[in-house]
Protein backbone atom coordinates (compact mmCIF):
# COMPACT_ATOMS: atom_id res chain seq x y z
CA UNK A 1 0.00 0.00 0.00
CA UNK A 2 2.92 2.70 -0.55
CA UNK A 3 2.64 5.19 -2.94
CA UNK A 4 4.58 8.33 -3.61
CA UNK A 5 2.45 11.08 -2.34
CA UNK A 6 2.45 15.06 -2.97
CA UNK A 7 0.52 16.25 0.11
CA UNK A 8 0.52 20.04 1.76
CA UNK A 9 0.53 20.18 5.12
CA UNK A 10 -2.81 17.60 6.15
CA UNK A 11 -4.32 20.21 8.70
CA UNK A 12 -5.22 22.41 6.24
CA UNK A 13 -7.36 19.42 4.01
CA UNK A 14 -10.60 20.71 2.97
CA UNK A 15 -13.43 20.34 0.28
CA UNK A 16 -12.30 16.47 -0.74
CA UNK A 17 -10.44 14.42 1.47
CA UNK A 18 -8.48 12.52 -1.06
CA UNK A 19 -8.62 13.42 -4.66
CA UNK A 20 -6.59 12.11 -7.22
CA UNK A 21 -3.57 14.36 -9.35
CA UNK A 22 -2.53 13.54 -12.36
CA UNK A 23 0.85 13.25 -13.61
CA UNK A 24 3.89 10.99 -15.07
CA UNK A 25 4.42 9.99 -11.03
CA UNK A 26 3.17 6.96 -9.59
CA UNK A 27 -0.47 7.65 -8.71
CA UNK A 28 -0.41 9.82 -6.43
CA UNK A 29 -2.99 11.19 -3.86
CA UNK A 30 -3.30 14.94 -2.99
CA UNK A 31 -6.24 16.44 -0.93
CA UNK A 32 -7.88 19.55 -2.39
CA UNK A 33 -7.17 22.75 0.17
CA UNK A 34 -8.16 25.32 1.50
CA UNK A 35 -5.89 28.16 2.15
CA UNK A 36 -6.95 28.66 5.89
CA UNK A 37 -4.49 27.73 8.53
CA UNK A 38 -5.22 25.85 11.72
CA UNK A 39 -4.02 27.11 14.92
CA UNK A 40 -3.21 24.58 17.61
CA UNK A 41 -3.24 24.81 21.21
CA UNK A 42 -0.22 24.84 23.30
CA UNK A 43 0.75 21.44 25.03
CA UNK A 44 -0.88 21.03 28.48
CA UNK A 45 1.77 21.53 31.02
CA UNK A 46 -0.31 18.89 33.57
CA UNK A 47 1.75 16.12 33.20
CA UNK A 48 1.64 15.18 29.57
CA UNK A 49 -2.67 15.40 29.03
CA UNK A 50 -3.40 17.59 26.37
CA UNK A 51 -6.12 20.55 25.75
CA UNK A 52 -9.00 20.19 23.58
CA UNK A 53 -10.21 23.78 22.29
CA UNK A 54 -12.56 24.69 19.05
CA UNK A 55 -10.14 26.14 16.74
CA UNK A 56 -13.22 27.60 14.63
CA UNK A 57 -16.99 27.70 14.67
CA UNK A 58 -19.52 25.15 16.32
CA UNK A 59 -19.33 21.73 14.71
CA UNK A 60 -21.42 22.13 11.16
CA UNK A 61 -23.55 19.07 12.29
CA UNK A 62 -23.51 19.11 15.91
CA UNK A 63 -21.45 15.78 16.42
CA UNK A 64 -18.67 15.39 19.39
CA UNK A 65 -15.90 14.38 17.00
CA UNK A 66 -14.24 14.06 20.54
CA UNK A 67 -16.59 10.87 21.38
CA UNK A 68 -15.79 9.45 17.75
CA UNK A 69 -11.50 9.33 18.39
CA UNK A 70 -9.73 10.51 22.20
CA UNK A 71 -6.48 11.41 22.73
CA UNK A 72 -5.99 7.89 24.35
CA UNK A 73 -7.24 6.21 21.68
CA UNK A 74 -4.68 7.98 19.59
CA UNK A 75 -1.35 7.29 21.92
CA UNK A 76 -2.16 3.62 22.06
CA UNK A 77 -2.18 2.76 18.94
CA UNK A 78 0.59 5.48 18.25
CA UNK A 79 2.80 5.46 21.28
CA UNK A 80 5.21 7.84 18.94
CA UNK A 81 3.09 10.73 18.99
CA UNK A 82 3.26 12.52 22.40
CA UNK A 83 1.54 15.75 24.45
CA UNK A 84 -0.85 15.46 21.94
CA UNK A 85 -3.14 18.79 21.74
CA UNK A 86 -6.64 18.51 19.53
CA UNK A 87 -7.95 21.40 17.45
CA UNK A 88 -11.84 20.82 15.93
CA UNK A 89 -12.47 22.15 12.62
CA UNK A 90 -15.55 23.61 10.70
CA UNK A 91 -14.47 22.87 6.98
CA UNK A 92 -18.09 22.98 5.96
CA UNK A 93 -17.84 26.79 7.32
CA UNK A 94 -14.53 27.24 6.06
CA UNK A 95 -15.60 26.30 2.50
CA UNK A 96 -19.20 27.59 2.49
CA UNK A 97 -18.61 31.42 2.42
CA UNK A 98 -15.78 31.58 -0.23
CA UNK A 99 -17.51 28.72 -2.40
CA UNK A 100 -21.35 27.41 -1.35
CA UNK A 101 -21.32 25.57 -4.26
CA UNK A 102 -19.05 23.11 -3.06
CA UNK A 103 -21.15 22.00 -0.15
CA UNK A 104 -24.08 20.94 -2.20
CA UNK A 105 -24.85 17.42 -0.95
CA UNK A 106 -23.40 17.35 2.36
CA UNK A 107 -25.27 18.03 6.32
CA UNK A 108 -21.70 18.66 7.83
CA UNK A 109 -17.95 18.67 7.31
CA UNK A 110 -15.68 18.59 10.27
CA UNK A 111 -12.19 17.61 11.15
CA UNK A 112 -10.58 17.02 14.65
CA UNK A 113 -6.56 17.34 14.22
CA UNK A 114 -4.56 15.81 17.13
CA UNK A 115 -1.20 17.44 17.01
CA UNK A 116 2.13 16.16 18.24
CA UNK A 117 5.06 18.56 18.49
CA UNK A 118 5.47 20.65 15.12
CA UNK A 119 5.48 18.09 12.64
CA UNK A 120 3.40 15.00 13.46
CA UNK A 121 -0.11 14.88 13.38
CA UNK A 122 -3.53 12.79 13.07
CA UNK A 123 -6.61 14.72 11.42
CA UNK A 124 -9.59 12.64 11.58
CA UNK A 125 -12.58 14.28 9.10
CA UNK A 126 -15.82 13.45 8.92
CA UNK A 127 -18.63 14.21 5.56
CA UNK A 128 -22.17 13.85 6.78
CA UNK A 129 -24.00 14.07 2.64
CA UNK A 130 -27.72 13.75 2.30
CA UNK A 131 -27.70 10.01 1.19
CA UNK A 132 -25.57 7.48 1.32
CA UNK A 133 -25.48 7.42 -3.10
CA UNK A 134 -23.63 11.42 -2.78
CA UNK A 135 -21.32 9.66 -0.20
CA UNK A 136 -20.70 6.71 -2.29
CA UNK A 137 -19.80 8.97 -5.27
CA UNK A 138 -17.42 11.34 -3.27
CA UNK A 139 -15.72 7.95 -2.23
CA UNK A 140 -15.33 7.14 -5.84
CA UNK A 141 -13.67 10.05 -6.95
CA UNK A 142 -11.71 10.55 -4.13
CA UNK A 143 -10.20 7.13 -3.36
CA UNK A 144 -8.03 6.87 -7.34
CA UNK A 145 -4.36 6.13 -6.25
CA UNK A 146 -5.32 4.30 -3.21
CA UNK A 147 -5.56 0.95 -2.96
CA UNK A 148 -8.88 -1.00 -1.98
CA UNK A 149 -8.66 -2.32 1.75
CA UNK A 150 -11.26 -3.25 4.35
CA UNK A 151 -12.11 -1.62 7.39
CA UNK A 152 -14.27 -3.21 10.01
CA UNK A 153 -17.59 -0.98 10.11
CA UNK A 154 -16.89 0.17 6.38
CA UNK A 155 -19.11 -0.27 3.35
CA UNK A 156 -15.93 0.44 1.29
CA UNK A 157 -12.37 1.68 2.36
CA UNK A 158 -9.09 2.48 0.62
CA UNK A 159 -5.57 3.35 2.45
CA UNK A 160 -1.90 4.62 1.47
CA UNK A 161 1.29 5.13 2.82
CA UNK A 162 4.04 7.41 1.28
CA UNK A 163 6.69 7.95 3.55
CA UNK A 164 5.79 9.68 6.69
CA UNK A 165 2.11 9.96 5.35
CA UNK A 166 -0.77 7.36 5.55
CA UNK A 167 -4.06 8.30 4.60
CA UNK A 168 -7.28 6.23 5.06
CA UNK A 169 -10.63 6.24 3.84
CA UNK A 170 -13.92 5.16 4.20
CA UNK A 171 -17.69 4.84 3.78
CA UNK A 172 -20.11 4.02 6.05
CA UNK A 173 -23.78 4.85 5.09
CA UNK A 174 -23.58 8.41 4.32
CA UNK A 175 -20.98 9.17 6.10
CA UNK A 176 -17.37 9.63 4.46
CA UNK A 177 -14.75 9.25 7.46
CA UNK A 178 -11.38 9.22 6.57
CA UNK A 179 -7.91 9.20 9.38
CA UNK A 180 -4.80 11.37 7.77
CA UNK A 181 -1.40 11.37 8.91
CA UNK A 182 1.60 13.31 8.67
CA UNK A 183 5.13 13.03 10.10
CA UNK A 184 4.33 8.96 11.29
CA UNK A 185 7.21 6.72 10.99
CA UNK A 186 7.92 5.38 8.26
CA UNK A 187 6.71 1.37 8.77
CA UNK A 188 3.83 -0.32 8.08
CA UNK A 189 2.06 -0.31 11.63
CA UNK A 190 1.36 3.03 11.27
CA UNK A 191 -0.95 2.57 8.68
CA UNK A 192 -2.17 -0.34 10.31
CA UNK A 193 -2.52 2.16 12.90
CA UNK A 194 -4.04 4.89 11.03
CA UNK A 195 -6.62 1.89 10.09
CA UNK A 196 -7.74 0.93 13.49
CA UNK A 197 -7.83 4.33 14.50
CA UNK A 198 -10.73 4.74 11.64
CA UNK A 199 -12.40 1.36 12.58
CA UNK A 200 -13.04 2.80 15.89
CA UNK A 201 -14.35 6.19 14.59
CA UNK A 202 -16.37 4.19 12.39
CA UNK A 203 -17.94 2.00 15.30
CA UNK A 204 -18.63 4.87 17.55
CA UNK A 205 -20.89 6.98 14.56
CA UNK A 206 -24.40 7.85 15.41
Amino acid sequence: MRFTFNLAPLAIIAILLLAACGGNVEPTATPTLLDVPVTYPPASESGGQSSSVQSAEESSSGMNLNALLTIADVEASLPELSSLTTAEINYYAMIQMPNPDQVVGMNAFDGLVFQSGETASITLTVVDFESAELAKNHLNISSPGLEQTNIEGSDDSYAAQGGDLIAVLSRSGNYVVSINGSGLPETDAALEAGMKLLALALSRLP
